[in-house]
């Protein structure tokens, strides 16, 4: 027997996941559900019917074909891009994973001193590099106001951040 049932569901079939998930859980005992491609247009409305029918929590999201792109389900941070509202509490915890906290103070200690180097410009663009595609960030938060759509566009790659950080090196 397995420890846990896993009922995997498509974000883009909506609200029919509900019935979907049902005749799913009628045959077996689910225990969990994971929400995939929340990379296109849909928002994993589909999801909550999927719990409804299940009984079963919510455990990762997925939001594209690599191993990075699956995220543990976090249930404010799934309600405001639900709503359309972002996830910045998602945002700062993504960037306080690619800065430690004495790396941070360094920074403003030097940015108060009027100290910015280019090697500290270097180092901010390659955390920026760390966070993935600038797309799937604004993707993730929604932040109004904010335009990030030159970055975003097809031809904005990453190779412009990467290539001011190997001249930066030299």
């Amino acid at each position: 027997d397995p420890d846990d049932v896993v009922f995997v569901m498509d974000s883009h079939i909506g609200q029919a996941c509900f019935d979907q998930a049902q005749a799913f859980s009628e045959s077996v005992d689910v225990g969990s559900v994971i929400v995939t491609k929340l990379d296109g247009h849909a928002k994993g409305g589909g999801a909550l019917s999927a719990v409804a029918a299940t009984g079963a929590p919510i455990i990762f999201l997925g939001s594209g074909e690599h191993f990075d792109d699956f995220e543990a389900f976090e249930a404010n941070s799934f309600v405001s891009r639900l709503l359309g509202l972002g996830d910045v509490g998602g945002l700062f915890s993504t960037l306080k994973e690619m800065v430690s906290v004495e790396k941070q103070q360094e920074l403003m200690d030097r940015l108060s001193k009027g100290r910015f180097t280019l090697e500290d410009m270097g180092e901010q663009f390659r955390n920026v590099l760390k966070m993935g595609p600038i797309s799937k960030v604004r993707k993730t938060t929604t932040l109004r106001g904010v335009s990030c759509s030159p970055l975003a566009q097809k031809g904005a790659k990453t190779e412009t951040l990467t290539s001011v950080c190997r001249q930066n090196n030299r």
